[in-house]
């Protein structure tokens, strides 16, 4: 019996409801009360027993210390919608820094993000030096330079086919805007980071494979909407991203833990304009499946 997991009799009313969304790890006793079955090891602390439970009756100790107040959906469907739409890249930053406050409190909605099975596998590190994020962002800012000046010529571009046809994909479609970033580049212009005073880079594992890339994303879209509700601006730079996973100079600059791979970027700031409307994008293409 799993010796993790307690109820109280006093308050349970035997409806059944935590043996039917964990039947894993709960199941119907002799005398109608549910009965833990597992072994705490194997819990996967998803909460769903404490959670589901309208009188409180489970107490599980892996959970007890994240329990929070009941359960409320404060907006409808169209609240929320009206929050996606209305969040916009940010490219333009006051010279306001962001407060650390203002980033645990962006850090406990990525908290609360879907997780395979519940590991906690997705980490984070938040830069707010300021010579720190300068010196990322020239340094990308040369490392683009070169790879412009490769792709600039038909030989680089064949070797670049060759050798990292993957990333050649990716970067094909790109390379008209890298051929006009080397000038602005060169004059100073900060067009990696664009003078954002925060950055947060979200990592797992390297182990992981695709699913750590999967939680680390779901757990960038809550920062998103969250620094929305903040009147927050923020923007997923995939020019770090890439860079961070090959260069051993800006995972030392950024202090990336051994094993870890980034598997996104965000910067973050206090937006210097502010948008009137929202530009509605077109219903997704969807193919049905019905009985």
């Amino acid at each position: 019996m799993n010796e993790g997991v307690r109820i109280d009799r006093d308050r349970c009313t035997r409806c059944g409801v935590c043996t039917q969304v964990c039947a894993a790890c709960f199941e119907e006793g002799p005398d109608s009360f549910p009965r833990p079955l597992t072994s705490p090891e194997d819990c996967l602390v998803c909460g769903h027993c404490g959670a589901v439970c309208p009188e409180g009756a489970i107490l599980n100790e892996k959970t007890e210390s994240l329990r929070t107040p009941d359960l409320r959906i404060p907006f409808k469907y169209e609240d929320l919608l009206d929050l996606l739409c209305g969040r916009r890249s940010c490219r333009a930053f006051s010279g306001q820094g962001v407060s650390e406050e203002d980033v645990r409190r962006l850090l406990a909605a990525a908290a609360q993000s879907p997780n395979s099975f519940n590991r906690g596998n997705v980490r984070y590190t938040v830069i707010t030096d300021r010579k720190i994020l300068q010196a990322m962002a020239e340094l990308i800012a040369k490392q683009t330079v070169r790879l412009t000046r490769l792709l600039s010529h038909p030989a680089g571009r064949a070797l670049f086919r060759l050798f990292l046809s993957k990333a050649y994909r990716e970067l094909e479609p790109l390379l008209p805007l890298l051929a006009k970033m080397e000038d602005p580049l060169a004059a100073g212009k900060d067009l990696i980071l664009y003078g954002a005073p925060c950055m947060i880079l979200v990592h797992t594992p390297e182990s992981d494979g695709d699913t750590g890339c999967e939680d680390a994303v779901y757990a960038a879209a809550n920062i998103l909407s969250a620094a929305q509700t903040m009147m927050l601006g923020t923007c997923v730079i995939g020019f770090v991203t890439g860079p961070m996973r090959s260069s051993n100079a800006l995972r030392a600059l950024a202090r990336i833990p051994e094993g870890r791979r980034v598997r996104t970027t965000i910067i973050v700031g206090h937006p210097a304009h502010s948008f009137a409307r929202a530009i509605l994008r077109k219903d997704p293409p969807t193919d049905w499946i019905t009985g």
